[in-house]
């Protein structure tokens, strides 16, 4: 979560509905990033996340790798979700804001991954799986709202 000022919050969803824009596809992505030297084209991912976790490497994520982004209309509305757009924040949120770039950093497992997002999200339940809207409107909605869910914000403990 990226706080923008004047009631502005920005998430980087862990998952979403595209699945290469969520968590595990981002760090697969990342890990075989040439310049981080992790491994040739033969070493399987775990070989590469070992060597990852014990360098600790961070790289500037390409566009194509980007996580979801989201933001409310209404903090205190879990259905009020909408999709940024990274490359035009202006649409969201006005003119003058702007992403430059994502990094992507490997950290110890102590450090928090998120950290206020409960404090944000008020309404965010202790069961990940449960529905940003709860109301199934028709057996095809796949509005955005009814494809998150609160493990999309959150991670294990994170608080």
């Amino acid at each position: 979560m990226v706080d923008l000022g004047d009631g502005r919050l920005l998430f980087a969803l862990l998952c979403g509905p595209d699945w290469q824009r969520d968590i595990f596809g981002i760090v697969s992505a990342v890990l075989s990033y040439p310049e981080l030297k992790l491994g040739g084209p033969d070493d399987g991912l775990m070989q590469r996340m070992k060597r990852a976790n014990e360098t600790k490497p961070s790289a500037k994520l390409g566009r194509g790798q980007y996580p979801i982004l989201v933001t409310f209309t209404d903090i205190n509305e879990p259905k009020s979700v909408i999709e940024v757009a990274s490359n035009d924040l202006a649409a969201s949120f006005g003119a003058g804001y702007e992403l430059a770039e994502i990094t992507f950093q490997v950290v110890d497992q102590q450090t928090p991954l998120t950290t206020g997002i409960r404090q944000r999200l008020k309404w965010l339940g202790p069961h990940p799986e449960t529905r940003l809207d709860q109301q199934v409107k028709t057996l095809n909605d796949r509005s955005l709202a009814r494809t998150l869910f609160n493990g999309c914000f959150v991670s294990g403990s994170a608080k």
